[in-house]
């Protein structure tokens, strides 16, 4: 609390007037809250932004303010019956501290860990589409992406998808791509993800390994999608927003109701391939909740976040963008394939406020660290990073090593924040699961060794 006493009086014997006074103090403490007098009590919240980000200072003010317009209001309530938190702040603990299990473990799947999200912020943005036409189209609110993959979702049930069965996506970047993969596991099924992008004869294998029968695709990247029994067009797909008249819910309800259970399959990762022909592998529900979770507590993912959809959707990397933003209530950020590097990537970064990204070590050299301040959480993984990357992308931002095979939930490990300190660290094991050495006689894995 600082009280600068102003003489006034003595000033004006020597014919000055005193109008204003400011001070400006640097401390060496992280955080500071200064209080002064006048007229009103004035606050001024500093903190280092190495430590802090703005939008956490704003929270902590926020609270403040709170707090002290409660203490206005009941000035006889006890301290404790004082409500430290804001209105939607207590909103979403409640909601966090829900069970995160009821009686057959449907609430912790992909479908229902989106639907708590969908009812706890509606209105805000799931998807923001890096230069999309400015027509209204550029952002789908959780609302939006939950009507549009509920849409998807009858329509994969009018052609006979059931619970169990495989669907292939095959779609452009763009909101329609994860509204499909939610729409697949609403149906009760598991998204095989198609790249558009990948040769005729890798996707002719996987749609007849998988025995994928409905693939859901569009127009523009139809005629290199193998020939299926069925197949669902989203251009032919009806748009509410683009018509008057009320939409009529299938049997009298708005969403469907084929939910998966947790050991149901979620997805179908194929891999590269690298040691013989690629293999599909099936992920089911199970460890969806405790890796969002993760993600949430270690690499402190908050509704502001915003979260770059930088993988291609044939990598389980997509898996974790996805998990990462749309199951802990943040923005995914969608840009165009031809902005994923170098220069134009930079430009994304910093024009959509990206805060959170997952990328391949390979892509680090491609940018510059000390241009982007606002990506102040940055993940690698793919393939082993180096201390001398490490050493670079830690200053003034959270890096953290992820590592896992496609066989778990996306990761196995994360690391805790680098400091650059030789070869990054695998990490210590996503919350629900343990690492263990299966052979004594194995040698060790190399501290840098990724993926």
């Amino acid at each position: 609390f600082e009280n600068y006493p102003v003489d006034e009086n003595t000033a004006r014997t020597h014919h000055l007037t005193v109008h204003d006074i400011t001070a400006n103090e640097a401390t060496n403490y992280p955080l500071t809250l200064a209080a002064y007098d006048g007229r009103t009590v004035g606050f001024h919240l500093r903190y280092d932004p190495h430590l802090f980000d703005a939008s956490t200072a704003e929270r902590l003010l926020d609270r403040l303010v709170h707090l002290l317009e409660a203490l206005q209001a009941a000035p006889e309530a006890r301290l404790a019956a004082v409500p430290f938190l804001t209105a939607a702040e207590q909103r979403e603990f409640a909601a966090q501290a829900l069970p995160t299990r009821n009686g057959d473990g449907r609430q912790d799947t992909l479908a229902g860990l989106f639907a708590e999200q969908v009812a706890l912020r509606p209105d805000a943005v799931a998807v923001a589409v890096a230069d999309a036409v400015a027509d209204g189209r550029g952002e789908l609110t959780y609302a939006e992406l939950d009507a549009r993959s509920d849409r998807i979702a009858r329509a994969l049930l009018d052609l006979g998808v059931t619970r169990g069965s495989f669907v292939g996506v095959c779609l452009e970047r763009g909101p329609d791509l994860t509204a499909s993969f939610l729409g697949a596991v609403k149906a009760g099924a598991a998204y095989l993800p198609l790249d558009p992008e990948y040769p005729a004869e890798r996707l002719r294998y996987m749609v007849d390994d998988s025995g994928v029968e409905v693939v859901v695709t569009q127009r523009s990247v139809a005629d290199g999608v193998p020939a299926t029994p069925r197949r669902l067009l989203l251009d032919d797909l009806p748009d509410p927003q683009e018509s008057q008249e009320p939409q009529e819910p299938q049997g009298g309800d708005a969403a469907p109701r084929v939910l998966p259970a947790l050991d149901d399959a979620a997805y179908v990762i194929y891999t590269s391939g690298s040691t013989g022909r690629p293999k599909g592998v099936v992920v089911t529900h199970r460890g969806i909740a405790d890796f969002a979770r993760t993600q949430r507590t270690r690499l402190n993912v908050r509704p502001e976040s915003r979260v770059l959809q930088f993988a291609s959707p044939s990598f389980d990397a997509t898996v974790f963008e996805l998990c990462m933003s749309l199951l802990n209530g943040a923005t995914l950020v969608v840009p165009p394939r031809a902005r994923l590097v170098g220069d134009e990537l930079a430009r994304v970064l910093r024009e959509q406020r990206v805060s959170h990204a997952l990328l391949p070590p390979a892509v680090l050299p491609t940018l510059s660290a000390s241009e982007l301040p606002g990506l102040t959480h940055l993940m690698v993984g793919g393939e082993a990073c180096s201390g001398e990357l490490a050493d670079l992308w830690s200053q003034g931002r959270d890096l953290h090593n992820c590592y896992g095979p496609t066989e778990t939930t996306v990761c196995a490990t994360m690391s805790e924040p680098l400091n650059g300190d030789g070869a990054p660290p695998l990490g210590t094991a996503v919350d629900g699961s343990a690492v263990r050495l299966l052979d004594a006689h194995l040698r060790p894995v190399p501290p840098g060794a990724t993926g």
